[in-house]
């Protein structure tokens, strides 16, 4: 079954030690990674053999400004299907148009819906972080076998691409 990515903070994600959690609980730290805005949350359907990963991390990271590194966690699809969660095929805005075909935006969440999804990811989110170094050789590469086009780069991630 494919499986949805999402943007995180790799840190947040970690099941913590604290003296004022419960035994099982959650600190509430992952729900801010959820960003939905107007009832939406951001993901992107990543294929079962995971052939469109790579180009979707390229997409995303081509619309930052700097080569910052890059968390990202995956997910089973199956559990918004599980969770009676909407998903909706919403075309992504990336500078790859391809990348963008695999977005997908869960809507009309309430509070109730992010906690239970925050509950139901969180032990078997594959948490996975790419250091600068990794996210410039990816965009370079892609710029130079021709699927990224530099002038679709963010800006301020172009002039630094040009000063290379």
């Amino acid at each position: 079954m494919p499986q949805y990515l999402l943007m995180i903070n790799k840190r947040k994600w970690d099941r913590l030690n604290v003296p004022w959690l419960k035994p099982n609980q959650i600190q509430a730290d992952p729900l801010g990674d959820l960003r939905i805005n107007e009832g939406i949350l951001s993901v992107w359907q990543i294929e079962d053999d995971k052939s469109n990963l790579d180009l979707v991390i390229v997409a995303l990271a081509a619309t930052r400004q700097n080569f910052d590194k890059f968390e990202y966690g995956l997910f089973d699809q199956e559990i918004v299907v599980n969770l009676g969660l909407n998903a909706q095929i919403t075309p992504g805005n990336t500078p790859i148009d391809a990348a963008n075909d695999w977005h997908r935006d869960l809507i009309q969440l309430t509070a109730d819906q992010a906690l239970n999804l925050v509950k139901a990811i969180f032990d078997s989110l594959e948490k996975h972080r790419l250091y600068d170094d990794e996210v410039q050789t990816r965009v370079l590469n892609a710029i130079q076998k021709g699927y990224l086009d530099l002038y679709k780069v963010n800006k301020s991630l172009r002039s630094k691409i040009t000063q290379l």
